[in-house]
């Protein structure tokens, strides 16, 4: 048949489209949807696509935070019963950096460690009346191979306990004060 619509979908500012008639199925549009992008150099060094039904599903090759920086949208033209979305410029979503940390917290006399709840617990028991300098340190690596990227390091939670027991109702979690207690965005390359 003659054709009587284009669905056109547009990765990071390249479009690729496919043109349909009314006994095309919404099926047929997101395999050939698919088909466009791996056949378009530009989008397929961006994103993995697959179809299932009439869907077409985008994964970014670009892996971690810098993959969600990649935008997509969907139209068609004229309006002939496919619906497409988002039909908005919108950021892909999802993408986490990859990497290791190796976190210690440390104080000082009078304070000791308590080790029965085994190791990386930290907690340390301060004698009433007493005051200790402690300290928090982490070492991040980016471990994604080939993708640098921007992380932060940050003290969100302290628990205290207030009693000589560890058990749930001996302790606060302290989460107000720490605001200032981040390193902001630094870049690791790979």
């Amino acid at each position: 048949g003659t054709a009587t619509g284009t669905a056109t979908v547009t990765i990071n500012g390249t479009e690729v489209s496919y043109a349909y008639t009314t006994s095309t199925t919404a099926t047929t549009v997101a395999s050939q949807i698919v088909t466009a992008i791996e056949n378009n150099a530009t989008t397929t060094a961006l994103v993995a696509a697959t179809s299932s039904g009439g869907t077409v599903n985008l994964t970014a090759r670009i892996a971690g935070y810098n993959g969600n920086s990649i935008t997509y949208s969907a139209t068609t033209t004229p309006d002939t019963g496919i619906t497409v979305s988002p039909t908005a410029n919108t950021n892909m979503t999802g993408g986490l950096n990859t990497q290791s940390t190796s976190t210690t917290w440390t104080c000082n006399s009078p304070a000791v460690e308590d080790t029965s709840k085994g190791a990386g617990h930290y907690l340390w028991r301060i004698p009433s009346g007493s005051t200790a300098n402690c300290t928090f340190s982490t070492l991040l690596t980016n471990t994604n191979s080939g993708y640098p990227g921007y992380f932060s390091v940050a003290l969100y939670k302290v628990k205290w306990f207030t009693a000589a027991t560890d058990t749930a109702d001996s302790f606060i979690e302290q989460t107000w004060g720490l605001t200032n207690i981040n390193t902001g965005d630094f870049y690791l390359g790979d």
